[in-house]
């Protein structure tokens, strides 16, 4: 009898420490086509590089008649609804990014700016924020769209006013047409 119980109480031991053993936890591994080697966080990229501003398959709107003076760095979709234009202007980078109103903010952009003023481009009410000479950041919203224009370098309102000008009396929203 007393075995009986000391096989008893030994196989409830054996049993509770089973229980108590952290599980077995598998490791999803990330699909390859995704993720951002550079980073290698496993995390997907939200950024899909394109060679055009043709967003109409990913977005169902492309931007045409971009300035031909503001040459193409890189192009973006980026999380399925913005799109993205990179550009230099003299020596300056900075980007364009365009979505359905419904969007709401898009830049992306969180820098605290020193100044701030309102212009009016063509009945086209700009809101500017910048930082004298470093960064700013130009957005508005015309014909259904929200934009937002980040200077990465070189600030000020009259530089920022001048570049959104130029890219509100330039590009359309729509259908893709080929330059």
């Amino acid at each position: 009898m007393k075995k009986m119980l000391l096989l008893i109480l030994c196989g409830t031991l054996i049993f509770a420490f089973g229980a108590c053993s952290k599980p077995e936890v598998k490791t999803p591994v990330p699909d390859e086509s995704t993720t951002d080697e550079a980073v290698g966080t496993g995390v997907p990229n939200p950024m899909v590089e394109v060679t055009e501003p043709n967003f109409d398959d990913k977005l169902g709107f492309s931007i045409n008649g971009w300035p031909t003076d503001y040459a193409y760095d890189h192009i973006y979709v980026i999380a399925g609804a913005v799109s993205e234009i990179d550009f230099i202007v003299n020596g300056n980078a900075l980007s364009f990014r365009a979505a359905k109103e419904s969007e709401g903010d898009i830049s992306g952009v969180y820098d605290p700016f020193d100044q701030s003023v309102t212009k009016d481009i063509l009945g086209v009410k700009v809101e500017v924020a910048y930082t004298q000479d470093q960064t700013g950041l130009a957005t508005w919203t015309k014909d259904g769209y929200v934009f937002s224009l980040y200077m990465k370098s070189g600030a000020s309102a009259e530089n920022l006013t001048k570049i959104a000008e130029k890219i509100i009396t330039s590009i359309s929203i729509g259908s893709y047409k080929a330059s």
